[in-house]
């Protein structure tokens, strides 16, 4: 008797144990964001934002062990969001027949969202280059990105409308490298192009990839950004 009131005592605490965590977890979060948006991200550091939610150093790192881990925690619903519309609008049906067209709509999708993200996105690069360990294309959204445009690639070979020795692994990162979060900053702030100008550079790269002359959706042709 004694054995199971203990067994159920035991449960009763780790259940507790559980929603501390969630609840230490959420309050990081808040804390975190309530920050960044007062000063520049990369100028907050994790000591400030433990000290700010009220919790020891050692509770943040035991949820999130670098900073870069908590911006892609707080960036995880808007890239879920991303990746909803995604698979709505560029999905596989649609790959079936134009494979190529969508790799061109789904990288201008990314460029919307990088636009939309872009401090965040920013500082989770720098943080992860300062970590010197998982790279930033290791993170589970850049990942799921190459699956994706994998994808079409492949359906572009089965379709008949690229060539059937194209390397999707390689194409599928060199395509997200165009347009990813680094590379995309410095051609939107620093060169000061427009955000169409590098939208139909894509396009012309993705002409590189078909047989033929690739058929862009004719709204998406010099569209304004």
């Amino acid at each position: 008797m004694n054995h199971r009131r203990e067994k159920v005592t035991e449960q009763k605490q780790k259940r507790e144990e559980r929603r501390d965590a969630l609840e230490n977890r959420q309050q990081l979060l808040q804390t975190a964001e309530a920050l960044f948006s007062k000063r520049d991200i990369e100028a907050v550091t994790m000591t400030e934002i433990a000290k700010a939610a009220g919790v020891g150093q050692g509770t943040l790192y035991r949820h999130f062990a670098h900073k870069g881990e908590l911006l892609e925690a707080l960036l995880s619903p808007h890239f879920e969001r991303f990746q909803e519309e995604a698979i709505a609008n560029f999905g596989y049906e649609q790959a079936a027949t134009q494979p190529l067209q969508l790799i061109y709509l789904f990288l201008i999708h990314f460029a919307h969202f990088i636009e939309e993200h872009t401090a965040y996105l920013q500082a989770l690069y720098r943080a992860y280059q300062a970590q010197g360990g998982r790279s930033f294309y290791q993170c589970a959204g850049h990942q799921w990105n190459k699956e994706r445009v994998k994808y079409y690639l492949q359906n572009a070979v089965g379709v008949g409308a690229s060539s059937a020795d194209l390397d999707s692994d390689y194409l599928a990162e060199s395509l997200l490298a165009v347009i990813q979060v680094d590379l995309y900053l410095y051609q939107r702030h620093t060169l000061d192009w427009s955000e169409e100008r590098i939208v139909n550079g894509l396009a012309q790269l993705l002409e590189g990839l078909a047989k033929h002359s690739l058929h862009l959706p004719e709204q998406m042709v010099g569209r304004k950004m």
